[in-house]
């Protein structure tokens, strides 16, 4: 398997553990942690692709870049569902 879908598959089967921890919690069963992983992974992916490196900024500047991305992910996702009348 290639190393970028690994990579992708990886965050796919972490997606669906914690989304099989909370339907063990809550009792129902959620489509947002896939799919979001999913993102993420993809995310992780491109920004190898294309060099994006951003280590040498400051911890601040780095954990905004950061929480950015993970909330621009999730939005994506939310809307995606929304738009697919799966929300």
């Amino acid at each position: 398997m290639p190393a970028a879908a690994a990579v992708v598959a990886t965050f796919i089967v972490s997606g669906a553990i914690h989304g099989a921890a909370i339907f063990a919690v809550t009792g129902s069963p959620t489509a947002l942690f896939v799919p979001w992983f999913a993102v993420l992974g993809l995310m992780v992916v491109l920004s190898r692709r294309f060099g994006i490196r951003y280590g040498c900024r400051a911890w601040m500047v780095r954990a905004v870049i950061n929480v950015a991305l993970v909330v621009g992910a999730l939005a994506l996702v939310t809307a995606g569902k929304q738009l697919l009348g799966l929300a």
